[in-house]
């Protein structure tokens, strides 16, 4: 009986042990011994795709800290930077205002240098005119001080000389002016003279020849107002005639000195 067992499907054979048959997609329901699971994590390939996973997951990881952390830097690049380029662009701005500002300082001060200049030169021409004007101011103090214009007496002016010198100094002096010392050759005279209440020479001496008086221009003294005991040649060296008003006669005043005593004179100079 066992041969010739026929099933539905494909007979696989006649052998009374029973050989069922084989389907292509028989075995995929049956569950599999634990001998033949899939244990992808003991094998090598396995464990080095894990590693070379987590290396990659790693450096992603790394890779985005970096990004992070150097786009922040960069951020921080990028805003000193523009800081910095503001500041420079300041501080060329004020470099370049204070470049004009010391040009124009410049030209000012070479301007005041060229106005004080000028000021100065000023300045000493109005001291040099200022000296010059105090000279002549002095000079002609000095010569209105100096002398005074009597009046006319006769045909002669008078001038009397208020600052003191010697009998020759007096006697140059009134040469240099064109005149003389004063020659007495009257009563008349006299008595104008004295009226001037001063002390003064007279161009009367006896230098080149002693006890002889002449006058200045060499005429010899014949007329003579000598008051009471003089010429008296006190002391032996008087030489020189004055008019003093030390005598009670009010003509006779006359009264030898020594010729280097310091006197008033009075130049006589004859009208042109």
């Amino acid at each position: 009986m066992s041969e010739g067992i026929e099933f539905e499907g494909n007979v696989i054979g006649t052998n009374t042990k029973t050989d069922f048959p084989t389907y292509a997609n028989e075995d995929d329901d049956k569950p599999k011994p634990a001998s033949v699971c899939y244990q992808w994590w003991k094998r090598p390939s396995g464990v080095a795709a894990v590693c070379l996973g987590l290396l990659c997951v790693l450096l992603l990881a790394r890779i985005i800290g970096l990004s992070v952390h150097y786009g922040v830097i960069g951020h921080q690049y990028f805003t000193e930077r523009d800081k910095l380029q503001t500041s420079y662009n300041n501080l060329t701005e004020e470099r370049d205002q204070l470049q004009i500002k010391y040009k124009t300082l410049t030209e000012e001060r070479d301007q005041l240098q060229i106005r004080y200049k000028t000021l100065t030169e000023e300045r000493d021409q109005l001291q040099t005119r200022y000296k010059t004007l105090t000279e002549e101011r002095d000079k002609l103090q000095s010569e209105r001080e100096s002398f005074l214009l009597v009046k006319v007496f006769g045909n002669s002016n008078y001038y009397v000389f208020m600052e003191q010198r010697n009998w020759e100094y007096a006697k140059q002096d009134c040469l240099k002016r064109g005149a003389q010392l004063v020659i007495i050759n009257n009563q008349e005279e006299q008595k104008f003279l004295v009226s001037l209440n001063i002390r003064f020479w007279i161009g009367l001496s006896d230098i080149e020849n002693k006890g002889t008086w002449r006058w200045v221009d060499g005429t010899p003294l014949t007329t003579a107002y000598w008051g009471e005991k003089e010429p008296n040649n006190e002391g032996g060296g008087e030489d020189c005639a004055e008019i003093r008003h030390v005598f009670t006669d009010p003509v006779k005043k006359w009264n030898d000195n020594s010729c280097t005593s310091q006197l008033n004179w009075i130049c006589e100079k004859p009208i042109d």
